[in-house]
C-alpha cells in the first residue's frame, strides 16, 4: 500500500506531474487493465486504443483515481502527467518497493536467440541453486514467466512495467536470488524496463527487424532502443562478431562498464575452438582464460553455440563451477524453438523452427547447408498480418537464395485476410523464382511437401514451432502444431520400413 501523495512526489521527481484534483488517499493496487481493478486501485489510461468506457468500468469496480495524459469527462479523481508510459514505469517500481535492487537481475537482448539464451542461463543457475539447496531462478521470457509463486505462459516478450515489477516483487518475496529477463526492443522503446537495475546485461546480435509503423520507424530506432539495455547495467556481455559491434562498445565505454566478450572467430574472453555433430547432441570446445573447456547442447543448430557461450559468461560472472555449467547446458530443452526430425534412413529431415526474421532464417540455412550437405531444401513459411515490410523482404531474400521450392502458408494473419498476405509474399517471390506454391493450410502443406519431395531433402518449417494456434481476427484458432505434424510424419514414415 502506498500514499497517493508519495506517488505524486515520485512523478514530480521525474518531472512527469502536471495536475491533480485529489487529496491524499491509500492506494492498494495499480493496473492498466480494467478487468483487474480491485478496491482502492490507481488506474492508468494508456494505449492508442484506450476507450473512456474502460475508465468507467474501472470506477465501478474499485478504482479511486486515474493517471492519464488527458482529462476525461468522468466524475473521478485524476492525476495528469506528460508521459503516461514513463509515469507507469516509475510508479510501478516505487509501488513494488524497488524489487530489482533486492535480487540479481540478468537482462538478455538481441535480434535472435534471446529465448534460448535465457533458458540456458536459467538451467545453469538452477543446477547451481539446487546444489546449494536454494530455490530456482526466476524467469521472464517470451515462453514462460516464473516468479516464485507460479509459472504462466507469456503474452509479451517483456511485460508491461506494472506486470514486470510485480513479477520481480513476487520473486523477492518468495526468496528467489536471480531473475532472468528476456528484454525486447519494444520494452525499451516504450519504457517498460528502462529504469531497471541490471546486474548483468547480454547483447547477442543485431539484424534488421521490427521496422514498421507499428514497431520501429527505422533500423536506427530499433538498434538505439536495444542499446538502452546498458543504461542501468553493472556488467555487460556481448558478441564480438555482431554487426555494429563498434556502437555497442562505444556505449559500454561511455557507461564505463566492465564487460566480457564471446565469439566464434575473434579474439574474445571466450573463443570457440571446435565443434562436432554427435548422434543426438552438439559438442563444442571453447578457450577461457587459457583453459580449454568442452560442452554439450541438444540444440543442433550451430548458431546456438553463441547463445551457449553468452550463458557460460553469465554463469562464470556469478562464480558457477564448470561441472554445473556443463550439466545445465546439457540438460536444457527449449520448447518449440527448434526441433529436428530425421528419418531412420536419413533421406528426409523435417526442421521445425520458430524462426521468423532474416537473421534467424540466414543462420538456420547456414546450419542446414553445413550439417546436411547435398540435400535439397524446401521452405515452408508465411508472415503475420502486421509484419514489417523489411522483415518480409529479408525472408524472401534469404529463402529464395537457397530453397529449391517454397510453400507459402498462413501464419497469424490477425485482422488481415490470408489472401492479401499471400499476394504480398507472392509479389516479392515471383520476380525471383517460379518454384513456389500457395497453400491454405499449414498441416496440409507440410504433408504435401513431404510426400512430394525426393530423397535427401530438408523441409524447413518456419514461424510457429510448437504453437498450436493461429491468431485470426482477434481469436486464437486451434490447429495442430508444426512440431506435432512433423513428428507424426517421420514416425509414420519410419514404420513403413
Amino acid at each position: 500500500m502506498k500514499k497517493l501523495n508519495d506517488i505524486i512526489e515520485i512523478l514530480k521527481k521525474f518531472s512527469l506531474f502536471i495536475d491533480s484534483n485529489i487529496e491524499d488517499i491509500d492506494i492498494e493496487e495499480i493496473t492498466y487493465d480494467s478487468r483487474n481493478v480491485k478496491n482502492n486501485t490507481l488506474f492508468f489510461c494508456k494505449g492508442l486504443n484506450f476507450k473512456e468506457e474502460y475508465l468507467l468500468s474501472s470506477k465501478e469496480t474499485g478504482a479511486v483515481c486515474y493517471v492519464s495524459e488527458k482529462k476525461y469527462d468522468v466524475d473521478m479523481p485524476y492525476i495528469l502527467v506528460n508521459d503516461i508510459r514513463i509515469a507507469m514505469m516509475e510508479i510501478s517500481r516505487f509501488f513494488y518497493d524497488y524489487p530489482d535492487r533486492k535480487i540479481k537481475t540478468i537482462g538478455v537482448t538481441g535480434t535472435k536467440g534471446k529465448s534460448t539464451t535465457v533458458m540456458y542461463i536459467k538451467n545453469i543457475l538452477d543446477e547451481y541453486l539446487r546444489k546449494n539447496s536454494k530455490k530456482p531462478a526466476g524467469l521472464i521470457s517470451s515462453i514462460d514467466v516464473y516468479d516464485g509463486i507460479s509459472t504462466i505462459g507469456a503474452s509479451l516478450t517483456t511485460p508491461e512495467a506494472i506486470d514486470l515489477y510485480r513479477y520481480i516483487k513476487n520473486a523477492v518475496d518468495s526468496g528467489l536470488e536471480y531473475m532472468i529477463i528476456e528484454t525486447s526492443s519494444q520494452a525499451l522503446k516504450y519504457y517498460r524496463a528502462n529504469n531497471l537495475d541490471y546486474d548483468v546485461t547480454v547483447f547477442l546480435n543485431i539484424g534488421e527487424d521490427h521496422v514498421s509503423p507499428l514497431e520501429h520507424d527505422s533500423f536506427e530506432d530499433y538498434f538505439s532502443s536495444k542499446l538502452k539495455i546498458f543504461t542501468n547495467s553493472k556488467f555487460a556481455i556481448y558478441n564480438k562478431e555482431m554487426d555494429y559491434v563498434d556502437k555497442v562498445e562505444k556505449i559500454i565505454r561511455e557507461k564505463n562498464l566492465d564487460s566480457r566478450t564471446f565469439s566464434k572467430k575473434e579474439n574474445s574472453d571466450i573463443n570457440l575452438l571446435d565443434y562436432e555433430f554427435k548422434n543426438n547432441y552438439l559438442e563444442f570446445k571453447i578457450k577461457y582464460k587459457n583453459k580449454i573447456e568442452k560442452y554439450e547442447i541438444h540444440q543442433f543448430a550451430t548458431y546456438n553455440i553463441e547463445n551457449a557461450m553468452a550463458a557460460i559468461l553469465v554463469s562464470k560472472h556469478f562464480d558457477v563451477d564448470y561441472d554445473l555449467i556443463f550439466n545445465g547446458l546439457k540438460t536444457t530443452e527449449v520448447d518449440g524453438r527448434e526441433s529436428i526430425f530425421i528419418s531412420n534412413d536419413e533421406k528426409y529431415v523435417l526442421y521445425v523452427s520458430y524462426a521468423h526474421n532474416e537473421l534467424s532464417f540466414q543462420k538456420t540455412y547456414d546450419f542446414i547447408k553445413e550439417r546436411f550437405k547435398n540435400y535439397s531444401i524446401i521452405s515452408i513459411y508465411g508472415i503475420s498480418g502486421n509484419v514489417a515490410e523489411n522483415r518480409l523482404n529479408g525472408l524472401v531474400k534469404t529463402s529464395t537464395k537457397v530453397s529449391d521450392y517454397i510453400y507459402i502458408v498462413p501464419e497469424d494473419s490477425g485482422y488481415t485476410s490470408y489472401d492479401d498476405i499471400s499476394k504480398k509474399i507472392i509479389n516479392k517471390i515471383s520476380p525471383i523464382t517460379s518454384n513456389y506454391m500457395k497453400m491454405d493450410d499449414r498441416e496440409e502443406a507440410i504433408r504435401y511437401a513431404f510426400e512430394n519431395s525426393s530423397d535427401k531433402t530438408v523441409i524447413f518449417i518456419a514461424g510457429k514451432g510448437n504453437e498450436d494456434f493461429q491468431k485470426i481476427n482477434g481469436k486464437k484458432i486451434k490447429i495442430k502444431s508444426d512440431y506435432q505434424v512433423a513428428k507424426e510424419i517421420i514416425k509414420d514414415y519410419n514404420l513403413r520400413d
